[in-house]
């Protein structure tokens, strides 16, 4: 077995060279600021998803409960009227 000696200790490279530190400390600010952005896009589209889903599943159970109340109308039921539908119905037929 061969072993090595080592008279020093290694030093950190980015203590000793200043124009290394600063190239870092400046693609370290760039890749967080690109980060940043990537974030608030993700973000973005994930409130964009919530949204349409909520507007896909309301739009569904509005047309199934609109589904209900056509085939009930179909069937010669009477439906609840409002003073508001009524005041709307007489202003269409006068």
């Amino acid at each position: 077995m061969i072993t090595v000696r080592i008279d020093h200790p290694m030093i950190n490279p980015w203590q000793r060279n200043p124009l290394l530190s600063a190239w870092l400390s400046s693609a370290n600010a760039v890749l967080g600021a690109a980060r940043g952005r990537a974030g608030a896009e993700l973000q973005r589209q994930m409130n964009a998803m919530a949204a349409e889903w909520t507007r896909q599943t309301l739009r569904f159970w509005s047309d199934v409960w609109a589904f209900h109340v056509s085939q009930a109308q179909a069937r010669g039921a009477r439906t609840k009227r409002t003073p508001r539908d009524r005041a709307s119905r007489a202003r269409r037929t006068a």
